[in-house]
């Protein structure tokens, strides 16, 4: 059994007590199979997802992430949530500004969406290769995305690791919205749909 399979199926059985590892008459790459068939399962259950773009702002630096992962999570006070992954760019900017803003999009913006969630904003100012326009926002320093549909602005009241992604909790402080009512949604796979 290679390093990386040994690794990957002690970690399955051991720390998350799903499944016992036989020690006889075991095919590794059959139960990588049947584990990864099961994550991708559960994983698509929760789709279709609402996608939004992400703006943040640290410093002189500001990125854009497409995200599937976020929700409104409390009435009082009014707070909202993002699941981001520690390696992604937009990380940092967040962890350090302490706020961020949801930029809703339609259709329009599918192929903007796609572009800020495949490359990342170390390399690329995401703005500038996409087109889109910078706009004030009335609160927080990170830009909105001028055309998105509707906006909330948050500052970040808590950060909870939670596997492998962490959840910012941002309080809102300020929203606005142009009326239009059709979102765009992930079916997952990167397969989008307007609703």
């Amino acid at each position: 059994m290679s390093g990386y399979k040994k690794e990957f199926a002690s970690q399955l059985c051991c720390d998350q007590n799903v499944i016992t590892f036989p020690t006889t008459g075991f095919d590794i790459d059959e139960f990588i199979k049947f584990v990864l068939d099961f994550i991708i399962m559960f994983y698509r259950l929760g789709y279709p997802k609402m996608i939004v773009m992400v703006t943040s702002k640290h410093k002189d630096k500001d990125n854009i992430i497409t995200l599937a992962w976020h929700s409104p999570i409390s009435h009082k006070p009014p707070l909202y949530g993002i699941s981001v992954t520690p390696n992604r760019f937009s990380y940092n900017l967040i962890k350090r500004s302490k706020e961020f803003a949801i930029n809703f999009i339609d259709n329009n913006l599918r192929g903007e969406a796609l572009y800020c969630g495949t490359h990342t904003g170390k390399i690329v100012d995401k703005f500038v290769e996409t087109g889109l326009h910078r706009k004030r926002a009335k609160v927080i320093k990170a830009p909105l995305i001028r055309e998105a549909i509707a906006w909330i602005e948050c500052r970040v009241v808590d950060e909870i690791k939670i596997g492998d992604h962490s959840l910012f909790i941002g309080k809102v402080v300020s929203t606005a919205d142009t009326k239009r009512k059709s979102r765009l949604y992930d079916k997952g796979g990167r397969i989008f749909i307007q609703i």
